[in-house]
């Protein structure tokens, strides 16, 4: 989608499953390693082209570096939008995180998924800088008995969300 907006697009994958080190190490000193991988990223990122709009986009513990890279920098960059797609919200900090970041965000996530507990999307539905999109049947990985339609859903939702913020 942001590649047919024209948009400079740059991915990641990290790969702390292959990290001895990281797999090793307790919780919080993983989640300390993420956030400062987002930081890190994040400040690379800003030095390659001064652009209007900022779009994070993460999946899953995806949303764990985006939540370390706007702690420090959403100030500094004022056009950062967020698209949440099934964060995890259970048994992170990112809660907490997210808790003390204020900016236009998209949060998908399914109805079939762990963090789809009365608790958790909540607060975000009461935000004004959060849209909050539950998908019905679909679990945190999007399985779903029509996958192709639940996969089409969020995109779409996504697509309006970005063209309704930008």
């Amino acid at each position: 989608m942001f590649e047919r907006r024209g948009c400079d697009v740059l991915r990641l994958r990290f790969r702390y499953a292959a990290d001895h080190w990281f797999l090793d190490a307790e919780d919080e000193a993983q989640f300390a390693e993420i956030f400062s991988d987002g930081q890190d990223i994040f400040d690379q990122a800003l030095t390659l082209e001064e652009e209007r709009w900022v779009w994070l986009i993460g999946k899953s513990l995806g949303t764990l570096p985006m939540a370390g890279a706007l702690a420090a920098q959403v100030q500094a960059v004022p056009d950062v939008r967020g698209v949440w797609l099934t964060p995890g919200l259970l048994k992170t900090p990112l809660p907490e995180r997210l808790s003390k970041l204020s900016l236009p965000s998209i949060l998908v996530l399914g109805t079939e998924g762990p963090c789809n507990l009365p608790e958790l999307p909540t607060p975000y539905a009461a935000r004004p800088d959060f849209a909050l999109y539950l998908v019905q049947g679909v679990d945190h990985r999007f399985r779903h008995v029509d996958w192709a339609k639940a996969i089409a859903e969020a995109a779409g939702l996504n697509e309006d969300w970005v063209a309704s913020s930008a």
